[in-house]
């Protein structure tokens, strides 16, 4: 069956791009880019589908190797987990930390991916409370929560998601007029979503990557492989109720639009280091427990963040924003009913996510002392390839007509990322605004033009007032509760 096979191959490719230090399920979907040609066949735009969201569990999954063995953030999602699992490393206790690491994001992934596949049938409800002004007030609190709950620089990513706004405005209008192209007929389709993301992240990353100095890479020994191993796992289901309410944290932070990928992880780890000062390990310093909540937190949230994505086309963070738009380009109107109606679609993505989920976490633990080595690959011979594949992966998405056009910009914005990087404005916000004004500025001239001649919807739509008056909130007192895990 081609399904079994699609699901094989990407569980190889996310899995070995999650092996990557710094790498991460945003760059492995970024290189989607230059194979979906690959699937214009029929019945390929599901396929397609299928093979991206199983990537990125898989990859997910993966992310915990580099955390634990190197001490470097396999992505965002993962970095909490090294806190505590890099000192187990260091300790002799790689198998155990691993073990845990990947079982827990497992098991929670499976739970929380059964939770989010119970909530699809109740989604007509949803969208007879959910219209237009509806859409308007959460888009704004979108761009309010993305700002105040992700960063402590609130102001740097207002400004963030200003400058993400005036990037996804260049192009042709809804009246199909050239807007802020400086007559420069590339611009006139936009800017490339491959191009922006791959300049704000893939780029700039890879070159800090190329400059890290990492701790010594804890090898896993071969004595005390299987022993730990299942230690990992006992210890995991021992400390059960640490798993899920991790998971609960993931999951909950995930439906936030635009907030998930890492804040979850580090809310979780935060949340059961408070619960547990008296323990006699310190955590920081080896504590299973710290590894356990901020790992279930990991695949629960990407279920979380891929549910108002598909609902309401508003990407729970930046990889399910580049998703959205690989899915659109496949045929799929993220966000629209024709998609939530298509049970073909649900069925290739919600059964790729828990199948995907269970074979890449089952291949990992039982492969993990073998996977284990490639950690001790220089980092330049991950980055190096890495990068020419992204820069291949553009190239080729474009069709190779505008070769020199596309280097020129993503080289601009591989500077933009660098600064943005460098001075702390939030490049996750940046790019949600680029994706998302198209549907914003729908959204706003339906308002204009249907309810703002109504001086009363603010009271016949209470659900937009609301998210209006969220949206200033958090802006005030969201600082308080901020976590800088960047």
């Amino acid at each position: 069956m081609i399904e079994v096979g699609i699901i094989l191959a990407a569980v190889l490719y996310g899995g070995l791009i999650g092996l990557i230090p710094s790498a991460g399920p945003g760059k492995a979907i970024i290189l989607l880019f230059s194979i979906i040609a690959l699937f214009d066949f029929p019945g390929g735009d599901y396929l397609f589908v299928l093979f991206s969201i199983v990537t990125v569990v898989s990859c997910s999954i993966g992310d915990s190797f580099a955390s634990v063995l190197l001490g470097i953030p396999g992505a965002s999602g993962s970095a909490a987990t090294m806190v505590d699992g890099y000192p187990l490393a260091k300790q002799g206790r790689a198998s155990y930390a691993l073990s845990a690491a990947i079982f827990t994001s497992t098991i929670n992934g499976v739970i929380f991916g059964a939770l989010g596949l119970l909530i699809i049938p109740y989604y007509p409800v949803v969208v007879k409370v959910i219209g237009i002004p509806e859409i308007f007030g959460l888009l704004i609190l979108a761009f309010c929560m993305i700002s105040a709950l992700t960063t402590k620089h609130t102001i740097r990513s207002l400004l963030s998601v200003g400058g993400g706004l005036f990037i996804g405005s260049i192009g042709f209008n809804l009246y199909g007029i050239p807007r802020h192209t400086a007559g420069i007929e590339y611009l006139n389709d936009g800017i490339p979503i491959v191009i922006v993301v791959a300049g704000l992240f893939a780029i700039p990353e890879i070159l800090e990557a190329l400059t890290l100095r990492r701790g010594d890479v804890i090898k896993v020994e071969k004595n005390t492989h299987k022993a730990q191993t299942w230690e990992g796992i006992r210890d995991s289901i021992k400390h059960k109720w640490i798993s899920l309410q991790g998971g609960a944290v993931g999951y909950i932070t995930g439906l936030m639009p635009g907030t998930a990928g890492g804040i979850g992880d580090w809310v979780a780890y935060a949340l059961v280091a408070s619960q547990n000062k008296k323990d006699k390990i310190k955590f920081g310093e080896g504590n299973i427990k710290g590894v356990i909540g901020s790992e279930g937190a990991n695949n629960s949230g990407k279920m979380g963040a891929l549910l108002p994505t598909i609902i309401f086309g508003i990407p729970g963070n930046k990889m399910y924003a580049i998703l959205m738009a690989l899915w659109i380009y496949v045929g799929f109107e993220v966000g629209d009913l024709s998609v939530m109606e298509d049970t073909k679609f649900l069925t290739h993505l919600f059964g790729g996510y828990m199948v995907g989920t269970v074979i890449a976490g089952i291949l990992m633990i039982v492969l993990a002392r073998y996977l284990s080595r490639l950690m001790e690959v220089k980092l330049a011979y991950w980055m190096v390839p890495l990068g020419l594949l992204i820069i291949w992966s553009i190239l080729s998405s474009r069709h190779y007509v505008t070769v020199q056009e596309d280097l020129i910009l993503l080289t601009v914005f591989s500077y933009i990322g660098y600064l943005c990087k460098s001075f702390k404005f939030s490049r996750p916000a940046l790019l949600m605004a680029y994706v998302l004004f198209e549907k914003l500025e729908g959204t706003f001239y339906m308002m204009k033009g249907i309810y703002f001649i109504n001086n009363d919807v603010w009271l016949e739509h209470p659900l937009m007032t609301i998210f209006f008056i969220l949206s200033v909130l958090i802006l005030f007192y969201g600082r308080k509760v901020t976590m800088n895990y960047n």
